[in-house]
């Protein structure tokens, strides 16, 4: 499975927004997710959180129950 799959199935498990913790369990670095994020592939929600880039349908109540522990 090349890196673009294992994110978008990463950020599918996790309800549509992943933490750079969930990719680096995954086996990526932090670099393979700056450069997915500069790519496009996924854009930045807050420092340490992805989303697929042009996923406009989360929400913002997802977004916060995903920032709060």
């Amino acid at each position: 499975m090349d890196k673009m799959e294992t994110v978008k199935n990463i950020i599918k498990n996790n309800g549509g927004i992943a933490k750079t913790a969930d990719f680096v369990a995954e086996g990526l670095t932090n670099y393979d997710v700056a450069n997915l994020c500069k790519e496009g592939y996924v854009d930045r929600v807050r420092h340490g959180y992805y989303q697929l880039a042009g996923q406009d349908d989360i929400k913002e109540e997802q977004v916060l129950a995903s920032l709060l522990p």
